[in-house]
């Protein structure tokens, strides 16, 4: 998660701006870390933005993408190769513990359906 904070300050991405090459690589990221778990409000945090800026980019990516519009890969090819593979390492019993609605129970809920933690031997026995 630092990685991607960091990048996205080090290509002001968190700045004002209307510029295509920003807003395609701000709406690659948005979509990316939607795809880790990550609530819309905290995206927004990351971006200075609000939730419904982070909902409107994750849909225009995802539209660009069905349509395999050439200009927005041109524009995201940095984030793509740079964050090919990218996961947020989860911990089920931090997540847990930390859990105090019922919304962030349903996404705990999610994340364990599509094997998002991952279980270490050595931490199964965390909580007792």
């Amino acid at each position: 998660m630092d990685e991607i904070i960091e990048y996205i300050l080090l290509n002001q991405l968190d700045k004002k701006g209307r510029h295509r090459k920003h807003t395609y690589r701000r709406y690659y990221l948005y979509n990316l870390l939607r795809n880790q778990g990550i609530p819309y409000a905290s995206i927004g945090d990351m971006f200075n933005r609000d939730h419904a800026s982070i909902m409107h980019g994750i849909k225009v990516h995802k539209n660009y993408t069905s349509i395999n519009d050439n200009m927005y890969d041109f524009y995201t090819m940095e984030e793509q190769l740079k964050f090919t593979g990218f996961t947020i390492e989860r911990s089920l019993v931090q997540d847990i513990l930390s859990c105090t609605n019922m919304d962030q129970l349903k996404l705990i809920q999610f994340k364990l359906k599509n094997n998002q933690y991952k279980v270490h031997p050595d931490t199964t026995n965390e909580v007792s």
